[in-house]
């Protein structure tokens, strides 16, 4: 989380006005679709599909597909093919305006799909069996999300065991980060005086080297606007390397690899294209050990500050975040304030709520 509540809270206050608004057009337009719906044209198969992807339970998701559908596709690679999808990961709802129907045993439900990055079309296939609706298919903005049938022995983003990772990596900020935990944690985030979103966040190991393992930051419902992202943990400590938000043209430490009170690092990364790359340069030191409490509970932390300096175009600003992590876990709380161009500030506050199954498989 270190560092990310900057520039995407902007930006998703917009694409939440647009959502809104198109929500209400689709209401206006399709307002006898409770009607058309009171018909056996499928159920809530669908919205249960993404709001069970954003809410970080995939499982949940995969256990919606047809049998003969979740037979061609393994959980894992299913898994990682739709927290691919930006749109799914911050879903909040789905509008149902059209069905068509195949004979009673088949339906297709079109409609709208809105989420903090914006609102597409959405798609669902399903059929029915023994008495009750399943998905064969699903399409976000006419691409279709699930994966293609791979054979049963595939594995996905979670077939890597972390007892793979090297012991000289299982540094202070592989713990710290929260790599060591495979659980989902889910968030609490206020920005101001908006209402509070849910988001959740989970790391998943990629690939483990002797010199290296990489890891994917996969964050969904009210954290998706902040971007997912990929890291390389290596001896000197945690690098990053990809973001969902855009290329990253240059490589940046997040955490070193030890954290002692008083370490002191830079922070300076570049991401999207030369036309609209957002540029962050910053500070970051290591202020105390604390005991810090959030709604999941008391943690044993460490305090990192950062003042950084961000630049999108012609829009500038800085930032000052406050994170505590706590080992093992990763972080539980983070603080930022933001000020875009010397105007009012932004204060975003980001908090565990519910850790998971948080035992380390360190």
């Amino acid at each position: 989380m270190h560092g990310w509540p900057v520039v995407g809270v902007r930006v998703m206050r917009l694409r939440r006005a647009r959502a809104a608004l198109l929500s209400l057009v689709t209401l206006a337009v399709t307002g006898c679709a409770p009607l058309v719906a009171s018909f056996d044209f499928g159920g809530d198969e669908a919205k249960s599909f993404v709001l069970a992807v954003s809410g970080g339970e995939p499982r949940r998701a995969y256990d919606l597909l047809c049998p003969a559908t979740r037979f061609g596709i393994p959980f894992e690679v299913f898994r990682d093919a739709v927290e691919r999808n930006p749109f799914l990961l911050a879903a909040t709802d789905v509008s149902i305006h059209k069905y068509e129907s195949g004979g009673g045993l088949a339906v297709v439900q079109r409609g709208w799909l809105e989420s903090t990055s914006g609102v597409t079309a959405a798609t669902f296939y399903l059929s029915k069996i023994a008495a009750a609706w399943c998905l064969t298919g699903v399409e976000i903005g006419g691409t279709p999300v699930l994966p293609a049938p791979v054979a049963a022995t595939s594995s996905g983003a979670s077939g890597v065991d972390r007892q793979q990772i090297a012991a000289p990596l299982r540094s202070e900020a592989y713990r710290a980060y929260g790599l060591a935990n495979p659980a989902t944690r889910r968030y609490r985030m206020t920005s101001g005086g908006e209402e509070a979103s849910i988001g959740t966040q989970r790391a998943d190991l990629l690939a483990a080297a002797p010199n290296d393992a990489r890891f994917r930051i996969v964050r969904g419902g009210g954290l998706a606007a902040l971007g997912s992202l990929e890291v390389s943990l290596e001896a000197d400590g945690i690098h990053l390397v990809a973001s969902s938000q855009g290329e990253v043209r240059e490589r940046t430490l997040i955490l070193p690899a030890a954290l002692p009170v008083g370490a002191t690092w830079k922070s300076a990364y570049v991401i999207g294209s030369d036309a609209a790359a957002t540029r962050y340069d910053g500070t970051d030191v290591v202020e105390a050990r604390e005991a810090v409490t959030t709604p999941a509970g008391t943690f044993d932390t460490i305090r990192i500050v950062s003042n950084a300096t961000i630049q999108s175009g012609d829009t500038r600003g800085t930032v000052h975040t406050v994170v505590w992590y706590a080992a093992d876990v990763g972080s539980v709380r983070t603080e930022s304030e933001t000020s875009i161009d010397g105007g009012s500030i932004t204060k975003v506050v980001v908090e565990l709520i519910d850790r998971g199954d948080a035992r380390a498989a360190s």
